[in-house]
């Protein structure tokens, strides 16, 4: 849905997705999302936008924390699969004060389903690495544009790892960039 000749233009978007995964002489398995997004004009200084989804087995599609079934045994991958389940999304504010500036804070996190993980007692990927439960990220820039072809940023991101075994694990960046649009 689009009301882009409204005062306050949005758009809504949903969608879905099916397939069959085969993985070597493994039984099929299937691969589903549900998708939904949004982005919306809260006024001329004000945006929000977002995506959601759930599904299974989406790694492949950036979903799953990139990672779409577990196997029981890193040495013998092919002797059993089981997929994963996942929900995921973001959203982000963007405050636009004047032509040249613009702040954004937006937060994001994809999880895999716990019981899913735990199908084996000891999960492992495809990769032979033990899968994550949780990805979150936080994070606030600032951008300047101060004429038509340069445009400096800087901002701050906050990580946030849940693996299935192990500790968590977290880590801030401070990212300053340059460009040039053409």
């Amino acid at each position: 849905l689009d009301r882009s000749t409204s005062r306050y233009p949005f758009s809504v978007g949903f969608g879905g997705y099916r397939a069959r995964q085969q993985y070597d002489a493994l039984p099929e398995i299937a691969s589903w999302t549900l998708n939904g997004d949004l982005k919306a004009s809260l006024g001329s200084h004000l945006e929000l936008s977002g995506e959601w989804y759930k599904g299974q087995a989406v790694g492949g599609l950036g979903g799953g924390i990139w990672t779409s079934a577990v196997y029981p045994e890193p040495t013998d991958p092919h002797s059993a699969i089981h997929p994963l389940r996942s929900t995921g999304g973001w959203a982000q504010l963007k405050v636009k004060p004047g032509r040249r500036f613009e702040f954004n804070g937006a937060f994001g996190q994809d999880e895999n389903e716990g019981r899913d993980l735990r199908f084996f007692p000891t999960s492992f990927t495809d990769e032979g690495y033990t899968p994550l439960k949780k990805n979150r990220t936080d994070f606030v820039n600032f951008i300047y544009k101060p004429n038509a072809f340069l445009l400096f940023a800087v901002e701050y991101r906050h990580l946030f790892t849940v693996p299935v075994v192990r500790e968590s694990a977290s880590g801030d960046q401070l990212n300053i960039a340059a460009g040039v649009r053409f």
